[in-house]
């Protein structure tokens, strides 16, 4: 049969692609239709080679008519298909034999006609799910029973994250019957190597299906892969009457995972408020850090879950407390620009002086995003506005810097109301004015000039602001450099003025057009001197 079906596809590939793709078209809507009388209509009256092309040709929606008899149900013209040649494991764009197609459906009678017929049981579609996955995911556990019994593996993984069993399907989608089935026949309940199924009960909140797995001797405190336990994944979803069945039943409150998080840590990340709240009742230690020292209240800062900042502070949680990276809450909320964290920690006395191990406070943080609001009360709570932290590239830069840099305007104006210098160096002798002249923060550096700042000052390369304009290419920069009549004889360590670092004509025509190229200057006045001589 095999052999034969192949000597079909090899001819059906010269057929027509339009004559393909009608002719299928017509029998899957006769499928829908359940119009057996225009299926046996086709098969007589059109060419065998034509339908059998037809019969294994996926649609535009991907799909053979094999697939769709199988999907619907039609077992009668499934046969009818079967009897005249149609193949059994062909595969539609999503990978899936017909026998996924029925399992999908939760069609018993067609999954058993093409078992009967040959289907490939373990066939897996592009995310490795079989046919008992997709049994298993729907809840039939009739289907379950005939796929096993038919030679379906148990415990086989799908490719899916680190790989779910058809128990894993059925305890994810809460279809308990299906998921007692599975154990009957054998499915591994403490499997470990991928996802396991209480885990993936806990994470959306099944507590009837977790209780279950619990009754079938599934441990409490079974790790997965990344060393998380139920009670983890509950923590996630804020499922609290789960995560509290699984404390009674037995799981530890402070387990950690090969991160080092524990449930609370989880619960903070997620903004889990309720289960939060109930972890904290039942005495969860909130002073426990993970494997970079953060505690729960770093992870609720740095996601700007309020709520449950509050409650952690309000139980002791210490809000000074730095991680191995010298973060503290203020810091992290700082980082990732969550203004009302911020405001709480600082309304509770947080040290807004406090600083990384790059010595960045919550002030640089601010800055680089451009958080006013978070930037003025910062400030308003005692902020030092000139102190020199490092950035990423290893350059020592005030808070000014950085905002002129990222071209944060009103940030940039507040701190200098509030006292920062403009002229401040940091590292290379850089002042905010180069910073913001590098990243061509055309609007920043007006602010800064406008403030006082010398536009003349050198980097410890001899650059003047307008030696870096110009040799960044900066157009408009460097007019504005100009306009506020800047020093253009300033020559740099190497003894170049600004108008020889030039890199296109119209960088040059600014400077040609106020006659600032000093060897033309000298050549004009030599020629004018000589002929006047005469």
């Amino acid at each position: 049969m095999d052999t034969l079906l192949a000597r079909i596809a090899e001819k059906t590939d010269e057929l027509p692609e339009d004559d393909l793709e009608t002719l299928a078209t017509d029998i899957e809507r006769a499928i829908w239709r359940r119009d057996e009388a225009t299926v046996l209509r086709i098969f007589q009256h059109r060419p065998r080679r034509l339908v059998l092309g037809a019969l294994n040709h996926l649609s535009v929606d991907g799909e053979s008519p094999v697939h769709a008899a199988a999907l619907h149900g039609e077992a009668n013209l499934l046969r009818l298909m079967i009897e005249f040649g149609a193949g059994v494991n062909g595969v539609n764009k999503y990978g899936w034999t017909p026998l996924h197609s029925a399992a999908s459906g939760n069609e018993i009678q067609t999954a058993n006609m093409l078992l009967q017929h040959g289907a490939n049981i373990h066939a897996t579609d592009r995310h490795g799910d079989s046919a008992l996955h997709w049994s298993a995911e729907n809840g039939n556990p009739g289907l379950s029973q005939l796929l096993i019994e038919e030679g379906a593996l148990v415990n086989q993984m799908n490719k899916i994250g680190v790989g779910e069993t058809p128990l894993t399907k059925a305890a994810q989608n809460n279809k308990i019957p299906t998921a007692m089935l599975l154990i009957m026949l054998g499915s591994e309940v403490n499997w470990n190597k991928g996802k396991p199924a209480i885990h993936a009960a806990a994470k959306q909140g099944h507590t009837l299906m977790v209780n279950m797995l619990l009754d079938h001797r599934v441990k409490v405190n079974l790790k997965d892969g990344d060393g998380n336990t139920a009670l983890h994944m509950a923590a996630v979803g804020d499922h609290t009457a789960t995560a509290k069945l699984l404390i009674e039943r037995g799981a530890r409150i402070n387990d950690k995972n090969k991160a080092g998080q524990t449930p609370l840590h989880y619960a903070a990340l997620e903004n889990s408020v309720q289960t939060t709240k109930m972890l904290l009742l039942k005495n969860a230690d909130f002073t426990i850090p993970n494997y970079i020292g953060e505690l729960a209240l770093h992870n609720a800062a740095y996601m700007g879950n309020v709520d449950i900042l509050r409650m952690l502070m309000d139980k002791g949680s210490n809000i000074d407390a730095i991680t191995n990276c010298d973060k503290s809450p203020l810091i992290l909320a700082s980082q990732t620009e969550h203004s009302l964290g911020c405001s709480v920690l600082m309304q509770r006395g947080a040290d807004v002086n406090i600083n990384d191990q790059y010595c960045f406070t919550p002030l640089h943080f601010a800055a680089w995003r451009g958080s006013f609001k978070v930037v003025r009360e910062l400030l308003d709570k005692g902020a030092k506005a000139n102190i020199l932290g490092m950035t990423v590239l290893g350059e020592y830069s005030t808070p000014l810097h950085i905002a002129a840099e990222h071209d944060h305007c009103d940030v940039v104006k507040l701190l200098i109301t509030r006292g920062a210098e403009p002229d401040q160096r940091g590292s290379f002798g850089k002042t905010p004015l180069h910073a913001a002249v590098a990243k061509n923060s055309v609007e920043s550096a007006a602010i800064l000039l406008n403030a006082g700042a010398n536009i003349d000052l050198k980097d410890t390369n001899g650059c003047t602001s307008l030696h870096i304009a110009v040799m960044q290419n900066h157009l408009e920069m460097t007019k504005l450099l100009l306009e506020r009549d800047c020093d253009t004889s300033c020559k740099n360590r190497k003894q170049k003025a600004a108008s020889e670092l030039c890199k296109s004509d119209e960088m040059r025509a600014l400077f040609s057009n106020i006659g600032l190229f000093p060897i033309l200057f000298t050549f004009l006045v030599l020629i004018y001197t000589a002929t006047g001589a005469q």
